[in-house]
């Protein structure tokens, strides 16, 4: 009668290509876990800086009009102060914010996103004064032109098509306004051209009641930055006609 040995050495082979491919499982589904976790990290980083920089180039856009543009000095030129703060308020938001994600920002993105910053407070420290008169501010709507070129490099670059639903309710909104004459290709002067973007703004949050997203009447109604986006993709597209007619 013979004792059989088992083949140790073989069991032992077997055993240890079992244990490397369950730790080659495991490291496999960590790094989907963590992948799929700094995704949802950068997706509510890039939602949050993208509407900080909105929200204050569009309270920089609304000084310059207010200094600029006759019809709206007469009109809120009392509300100067409170504008400013506004605008101060969000650039601070916006500092607060690209401070805490920063470690999860790539190089090129925080270059962009502070240089754009750099400049939005330039403007707003150059226009702490309240003007007596209007202004002739050709030199800030020439920054802020850049400004929203680097917005919209940011938001185009690092989110791909992420606020595609945005941009439709602007065009949507820019063609309706357009149907009553409020076509901002065809004004002449920076009242004008005021008129258009507070009829287009107008409609846009009608866009937004109609769709059941918002309740608001009016760009005071946005407490939370819901409409700052498309308000941004607004004025980036009448930046740039701005500045030609202060020049």
């Amino acid at each position: 009668m013979s004792l059989l040995i088992p083949d140790m050495p073989g069991n032992l082979a077997s055993a240890g290509i079992g244990i490397l491919l369950d730790v080659a499982l495991i490291s496999l589904v960590v790094e989907r876990i963590t992948t799929a976790q700094r995704r949802r990290e950068w997706a509510f980083a890039y939602q949050v800086l993208s509407e900080c920089m909105a929200s204050t180039f569009v309270d920089v856009m609304r000084l310059l009009y207010v200094r600029n543009a006759s019809n709206a000095f007469a009109t809120n030129i009392g509300r100067y102060a409170t504008f400013l703060r506004i605008a101060a308020f969000h650039a601070a938001l916006l500092r607060s914010s690209i401070e805490s994600f920063s470690s999860i920002l790539t190089p090129s993105a925080h270059r962009l996103i502070r240089r754009t910053e750099q400049h939005l407070l330039w403007i707003i420290d150059q226009l702490q004064d309240c003007p007596e008169s209007v202004a002739l501010d050709k030199k800030y709507f020439a920054v802020l032109e850049e400004a929203a070129d680097r917005i919209i490099e940011f938001i185009d670059t690092e989110g791909a098509d992420s606020f595609h639903h945005d941009r439709e309710i602007v065009r949507t909104a820019m063609a309706s306004a357009a149907e009553y004459g409020y076509d901002p290709s065809n004004v002449e002067d920076l009242n004008a051209l005021d008129r258009c973007r507070l009829r287009i703004q107008d409609a846009i949050l009608r866009e937004c009641r109609n769709a059941g997203t918002s309740n608001a009447r009016t760009i005071a109604d946005d407490y939370d930055n819901q409409h700052a986006i498309k308000y941004f993709l607004l004025d980036s597209k009448l930046i740039s006609r701005a500045h030609q007619l202060r020049s």
